[in-house]
């Protein structure tokens, strides 16, 4: 994860001071590797929620659906996409998703250009530029607690930083591919 501050240069407003639109379209394309951003990091309370959301043991989900990596547990791919991405481009465990997905794409990496946006999500998403219209100050407050959870100092994620389409439009939870 990268450093606050970026994303807005010094003494203005960020580039992306009109705020920005954002709708997901479920099409399961930010669930597929691109490149450098082709890992979910999990904290243990996600590791929790997505071992409960499948009704498995903790180790159990750990021995299946991750690895360790420098110090990190990430969410091991199926191919080149997310385990739980349904055949429709929806999440099967859409309630219970990691922060980093609930908070796509207020990331700080993608914040730090118009260019950068450009490059890392409006050439993935067909969302981006369309529907609810974020503030400047929602997308920082995003931005700001993704970094605030990864370095450990949040006990819990706000539900005002989180980004995408009500569960109520996905289907009900389904087991991952090939498991």
């Amino acid at each position: 994860m990268s450093t606050k501050g970026e994303g807005q240069r010094p003494d203005s407003a960020p580039w992306y001071a009109d705020g920005l639109r954002f709708g997901c379209t479920a099409s399961g394309r930010c669930c597929s590797n691109h490149g450098e951003h082709a890992y979910v990091y999990l904290m243990e309370a996600e590791v929790r929620a997505l071992a409960g959301a499948l009704e498995m043991e903790e180790g159990e989900f750990r021995e299946a659906h991750t690895r360790e990596e420098e110090g990190w547990t990430l969410l091991e791919p199926q191919g080149s996409s997310c385990v739980f991405l349904g055949g429709t481009g929806q999440c099967g465990v859409y309630e219970a998703r990691p922060v980093q997905c609930r908070t796509w794409p207020f990331w700080r990496e993608n914040l730090t250009s118009p260019e950068a946006f450009e490059a890392l999500v409006e050439s993935i998403c067909a969302g981006a530029g369309c529907g609810r219209l974020y503030s400047a100050e929602q997308v920082l407050n995003i931005a700001d607690s993704t970094e605030a959870w990864y370095a450990g100092e949040l006990d819990e994620f706000p539900a005002s930083a989180q980004v995408g389409t009500a569960p109520e439009a996905f289907p009900p939870r389904m087991a991952p591919k090939g498991g």
